[in-house]
């Protein structure tokens, strides 16, 4: 298992993020940070997941998935998304 970043870019026209979001919540380890950033924690590669965040978007839109990992740093997010990057993030 490992945590995979997910950063998005839906594009016009479109824009509809609700089927992507439903795809991602239904991890059951996840965290969004940001509003175009999501964590989740899979044994799926990160092609995987490209691959089937690929279904719930537009042909023009960008999707970039990666392993993340440590070191980090962030500042300005909840305490909540704190605990959850120091817990899973490795």
């Amino acid at each position: 298992m490992w945590t995979l970043c997910l950063v998005y870019d839906l594009r016009q026209p479109g824009r509809d993020y609700s089927s992507l979001i439903g795809y991602l919540k239904a991890f059951p380890n996840w965290c969004h940070p940001q509003e175009s950033v999501w964590l989740v924690v899979t044994d799926k590669s990160p092609e995987t997941v490209r691959d089937e965040a690929r279904r719930y978007a537009d042909a023009n839109d960008r999707i970039l998935v990666f392993r993340a990992g440590r070191p980090g740093a962030w500042v300005g997010i909840s305490a909540d998304v704190a605990d959850w990057l120091g817990k899973n993030l490795t």
